[in-house]
C-alpha cells in the first residue's frame, strides 16, 4: 500500500465511523453539537497553534505557494459570484451555502495528503497553506454572509467582530507569530498542545 493510501485510510475510517454512529443515533444531537463546538473553539485551534508554531518558515518557498493558492481561490470565488449573478432565481441564503461548499476544504485530509506525499516538508508547507487558507476563506465567507446572508442587515461592525473573534483565525495568527519570531513552542507547552490537539482529528 502506498504512503498516500496508508496516511488517508485511518482518516477515512474515522469519517465513516462518525457517520455511522450519527446515522445510528448512538449519541443525541446535543452531544454531537457539543463535540462540534469543542472542536471548533478548542481542539482545532490548539492543533493549528502547535502545528504552525513548531514549523520553521525561513527559507521555505511559502511566498510563491501562498500566491498560487490565493489566485486559485480567488478564481474559484469569482466563478461562484458570476454563477450567482447569472442565476437570479437562487436566493441569497442558498448562495451563501453554495459559496461555502465551493471554497471550503477538508483540513484533515489536506494535511494528511501533504504528509503522505511529501513527508515532513510537505506537512510544514501544508500547515502554512492551511493556516493561510483558513484566514482567507473565512474572510470571503463572512463577506458573502454580510452581503447575501443574515449579516446583510447588521452592518460592518458585526463583520469585524466575526473576523477578530474567529477562533481559527486567532489560532493561525498565534502560530505564525510563534514561528516567524523564532520563539516557537517550549518543550512542555508543545507536549500539552500536542495531547489536546490529538483529539481534534477523531472529534472533527
Amino acid at each position: 500500500m502506498s504512503d498516500f493510501a496508508t496516511t488517508l485510510t485511518p482518516i477515512i475510517v474515522l469519517i465513516l465511523l462518525g457517520y455511522g454512529l450519527k446515522r445510528a443515533r448512538f449519541m443525541s444531537d446535543e452531544v454531537w453539537s457539543g463535540m462540534e463546538k469543542l472542536t471548533y473553539f478548542v481542539l482545532f485551534p490548539v492543533l493549528l497553534v502547535r502545528t504552525l508554531g513548531k514549523q520553521t518558515l525561513a527559507g521555505a518557498p511559502w511566498p510563491s505557494m501562498l500566491l498560487l493558492i490565493t489566485v486559485t481561490l480567488l478564481v474559484a470565488a469569482t466563478v461562484l459570484l458570476v454563477w450567482h449573478m447569472l442565476r437570479s432565481s437562487v436566493s441569497g441564503a442558498t448562495f451563501t451555502s453554495v459559496f461555502q461548499g465551493g471554497v471550503r476544504f477538508n483540513t484533515y485530509i489536506a494535511l494528511a495528503a501533504a504528509q503522505g506525499l511529501f513527508g515532513a516538508e510537505g506537512l510544514a508547507l501544508g500547515s502554512v497553506a492551511v493556516g493561510f487558507l483558513i484566514v482567507v476563506i473565512n474572510l470571503l465567507c463572512i463577506s458573502v454572509f454580510l452581503v447575501w446572508g443574515k449579516m446583510a442587515v447588521r452592518g460592518v461592525m458585526p463583520f469585524i467582530r466575526e473576523v477578530i473573534g474567529n477562533p481559527l483565525i486567532i489560532a493561525c495568527m498565534i502560530g505564525w507569530v510563534l514561528s516567524l519570531s523564532g520563539v516557537g513552542l517550549p518543550g512542555v507547552t508543545e507536549n500539552i498542545l500536542e495531547i489536546i490537539g490529538r483529539a481534534a482529528l477523531p472529534f472533527g
